[in-house]
């Protein structure tokens, strides 16, 4: 006898529209974005070392940056079962925002050695919105 298909407990997400969504990126995506920017293309396996998350979890997270035009699979016709990926126009102009905002954010957060908590208030902050 078959079972039943239940539906799942949350709701699917709206497709993708083929672009980024604006907006901060999750520190996941940033660190999937990261990993190629800093050592060019990637496995899944080397990739989920850099994102800190299982195979399964970073072959989900490949699958929303392709179709958010953030990455891209490199296909090559004498290994199919590597399957690298690469950075596209767009997730490069992701990461590189990413990366400057830190960085200013950095020269700007409070030097107050005293006071740690204003830093990472302000540290903080400037994560939440990239």
């Amino acid at each position: 006898m078959r079972r039943a298909r239940r539906p799942p407990a949350w709701p699917r997400a709206a497709p993708p529209t083929g672009s980024a969504p604006p907006g901060p990126l999750p520190l996941t995506h940033a660190r999937a974005l990261r990993a190629p920017a800093e050592q060019g293309p990637l496995g899944v396996r080397r990739l989920a070392v850099g994102t800190r998350a299982s195979g399964a979890a970073t072959t989900q997270l490949v699958n929303g940056l392709v179709a958010a035009g953030c990455i891209t699979r490199i296909r090559r016709p004498e290994d199919k079962r590597s399957v690298p990926v690469a950075l596209t126009d767009e997730g490069r102009a992701r990461h590189d925002e990413r990366r400057r905002a830190l960085t200013e954010a950095l020269h700007t957060a409070p030097a107050h050695r005293d006071a740690p908590a204003e830093v990472l208030d302000h540290l903080s902050a400037v994560h939440d919105r990239l």
